[in-house]
């Protein structure tokens, strides 16, 4: 959990943390805040990937085909597309639960991922060694394949920001901004 301290300068900071540990007895951690930045894709993709261990005994076996696609009508949308009798739509809900936990933690830099479809279109299911976890790493593992060749990008957010300052300023100012990568509009 992070809570963001916000001052006029390193000082008003400092006395607000000093404040806060006599006051209410309570150790503080500080560190720089956590930018909210988030995951997405530029382009189309599919990728497929098979699970497939044998340890002794029973095995695990799953295998998924997806697509995936940028989807700006919402965070996510998971589409059924099976044809055929190749995958029991049984393991669709392990693969879209294992699609969104990796979407949550972030299928490249660690950062949650937005404006994903992803359509599920085949597979395969060995009648005796296929389990639902095997269909969850099986779904994991193919949409992190797909995000890879998806032209993956990472956003970062924005603010609009009023500047008024002095016409002596405006130079500083404006360079102050352009190191940032701030976007100077007159």
């Amino acid at each position: 959990h992070e809570t963001v301290l916000q001052g006029m300068g390193d000082q008003h900071i400092d006395v607000a943390v000093h404040r806060a540990q006599t006051k209410f007895q309570v150790g503080i951690e500080l560190h720089e805040p956590k930018v909210p930045y988030r995951e997405g894709i530029t382009r189309k993709a599919a990728a497929q990937y098979r699970h497939k261990k044998q340890s002794g005994g029973a095995g695990q076996f799953g295998e998924v085909h997806l697509r995936i696609e940028p989807y700006m009508e919402g965070d996510f949308e998971f589409v059924d597309a099976l044809v055929g009798m190749n995958l029991s739509r049984s393991y669709l809900p392990p693969i879209e639960k294992s699609i969104r936990a990796t979407m949550e933690r972030g299928a490249f830099a660690g950062y949650p991922m937005s404006n994903v479809r992803v359509t599920v279109y085949d597979g395969k299911e060995h009648e005796v060694d296929s389990k639902p976890v095997a269909f969850e790493i099986a779904g994991r593992e193919a949409f992190k394949l797909a995000v890879s060749e998806a032209g993956p990008v990472l956003f970062e957010p924005i603010m609009n920001v009023r500047v008024t300052c002095p016409d002596a300023n405006m130079g500083d100012v404006m360079s102050d901004l352009n190191t940032r990568r701030g976007r100077v509009q007159l």
